[in-house]
C-alpha cells in the first residue's frame, strides 16, 4: 500500500517554498532599491544632459520616455553614466560577476576552471 501525504508534511512544503520565495524576492527588492537609488544619483548629477532627459520618476516608477522601463532598459540605463557615455566599471564588474556565477555552476572554483585547470576567472586565456 502507499504512503499517505499528511497535513503536516504538506504545510511544511508550502513552509520551505514561501521561506525561499521570500528570500528571493528580497534580494530582488535590495537590487531595485539600489538600481534605483542609482539612477536618482546620475539624475542629480546630470541635470540636463540629454541621456538624462528621456527618464522620469512617477508613483514610485521610472518611465523612459514616458513609458515602464523594461528589464533591457534598466540595463541599459546601469551601464551608461549620467552623461550618457559608457560606464566601463559597471560593465567590467557585470562581466566579472557572471563570469565567477558561471564558473561556480560549472563546478569550478576561483583559481580553477570545471576540469581543474588552473584559471582566473573572467580571464580565459591566464
Amino acid at each position: 500500500m502507499g504512503a499517505y501525504v499528511t497535513k503536516d508534511v504538506i504545510k511544511q512544503g508550502i513552509d520551505t517554498l514561501l521561506t525561499s520565495n521570500k528570500g528571493i524576492n528580497s534580494a530582488g527588492d535590495a537590487i531595485g532599491t539600489a538600481w534605483s537609488l542609482s539612477m536618482k544619483n546620475k539624475q542629480a548629477l546630470g541635470k540636463g544632459s540629454e541621456y538624462m532627459k528621456q527618464f522620469s520618476y512617477e508613483n514610485g516608477e521610472w518611465l523612459k520616455n514616458g513609458k515602464k522601463m523594461g528589464l533591457m532598459d534598466k540595463a541599459e540605463a546601469f551601464m551608461h553614466n549620467a552623461d550618457g557615455s559608457y560606464n566601463k566599471t559597471a560593465i567590467a564588474g557585470s562581466y566579472l560577476g557572471l563570469a565567477g556565477s558561471m564558473r561556480l555552476v560549472g563546478g569550478g572554483g576561483l583559481t580553477r576552471d570545471g576540469r581543474g585547470n588552473h584559471d582566473i576567472v573572467g580571464i580565459p586565456f591566464i
